[in-house]
């Protein structure tokens, strides 16, 4: 399995996992995740994003904002942490991922800021001690100029995401009013725990949600697995080697996935986590790729972050100066499921711009028809990547 994200916004010290930080950005980056999800679902269609990376890369622009600007993005995306608190704990959960065991997971960041063009050292300091961003000066001046700065940006994200995503931003995204881009990457490579063998993989019918049904490719292995079973809903947890990711799959039940889907929330996402029990269980899943092009910047908005797209946006705390605002939000993100693993890679990129146990007998669960699933850290259940499988492709 391999999961490629991707994500743009453009804008008009070690430490282990523990400790009271954790329960706060759990809180925070889940709601946040399950806010930017129910919106998504509004295409109706497949996607995949990751709520993480867009939840990172927007706590680097709400660094340098102030008041109105300030508390309107710290309710959506940081209600439960102290102002005081946001940058420290990236640092320390990023911190916690870097070169974490079994699985290849890193975090980057990076600030790109127009030539001539200051910040405040302050703001500097703070992207570069809790967020690690390193500082680079491009030139917005003229066409020719945002296309080269452009491919710089690319070429930064590609090597961060193994060439997965080559095309983060395109020429039209910059022009001569842009002051800076900001660059969040996340890049994971994980196998299954228990991988699934190629032999037995076989054509089964997928059920889409428009009520067509399509032949595809689906993986199957018989193992020991967290599950639990409603009238309601199926669910599974696949663990990645090391144990501390995993891969949680809901089903709903047949015709109730729209009615399920509406009541989606970060709280019943850790009711089904600590209903699970290990069973044996005979699975098959879908063998899929997909890919999500989103422009967050209406999500945004109606998840509360307002005064930020405006002329009324306060973003002195960047350059000392009220002249920039956030103009957009794009997440491209691809992801490939197989029988061996995972693999991920997210990049986000703010740009400013001036203003203008006991084990049963053996269970069967086909997931067949539409699913949920997301990609979690166990050890802090902060949610990855989330998405939705609804038609076979």
């Amino acid at each position: 399995m391999r999961w490629i994200i991707a994500l743009c916004l453009t804008v008009a010290a070690s430490a282990s996992v523990c400790g009271q930080w954790v329960g706060p950005l759990s809180s925070d980056v889940n709601g946040f995740a399950m806010g930017a999800y129910a919106r998504l679902a509004e295409t109706g269609d497949n996607f995949v994003f990751s709520p993480l990376s867009l939840n990172f890369a927007m706590r680097m622009v709400e660094e340098g904002a102030r008041r109105t600007t300030s508390a309107e993005m710290a309710a959506v995306l940081n209600p439960a942490e102290g102002a005081e608190q946001i940058g420290g704990n990236v640092r320390r959960y990023q911190a916690s991922l870097n070169g974490n065991g079994a699985c290849d997971l890193t975090v980057a960041n990076s600030v790109w800021v127009a030539k001539g063009y200051g910040l405040l050292p302050a703001f500097v300091d703070t992207l570069k001690l809790c967020y690690g961003a390193a500082c680079g000066q491009l030139n917005f001046a003229t066409r020719r100029a945002c296309r080269l700065a452009c491919a710089e940006v690319n070429r930064w994200v590609a090597g961060q995401t193994n060439g997965k995503i080559t095309n983060l931003l395109t020429d039209n995204m910059l022009n001569a009013n842009t002051r800076m881009v900001l660059v969040n990457a996340i890049n994971f490579k994980c196998q299954w725990m228990n991988k699934f063998k190629p032999k037995n993989s076989s054509g089964k019918d997928f059920y889409s949600i428009d009520g067509t049904t399509k032949n595809i490719t689906f993986m199957s292995q018989t193992s020991d697995f967290d599950y639990c079973e409603t009238a309601d809903f199926k669910a599974v947890e696949m663990p990645y080697e090391g144990g501390r990711f995993s891969m949680l799959i809901v089903m709903p039940a047949d015709g109730q996935f729209g009615k399920f889907e509406s009541g989606l929330t970060s709280d019943f996402v850790s009711c089904v986590v600590d209903s699970l029990d290990n069973e044996h269980i005979a699975l098959s899943m879908p063998k899929f790729n997909a890919a999500s092009s989103v422009d967050f910047g209406q999500i945004l908005k109606a998840m509360g972050v307002v005064e930020a797209f405006s002329g009324a946006a306060d973003f002195s705390g960047m350059s000392g100066k009220q002249d920039l605002q956030l103009s957009k939000v794009v997440q491209k993100t691809v992801v490939e499921v197989d029988e061996s693993g995972t693999e991920a890679a997210s990049a986000t990129a703010a740009t400013m711009m001036v203003k203008s146990a006991y084990f049963p007998k053996t269970k069967h669960f086909d997931i067949d028809h539409p699913f949920v699933y997301f990609i979690r850290d166990t050890q802090t259940n902060i949610i990855l990547f989330a998405g939705r499988y609804v038609k076979a492709q």
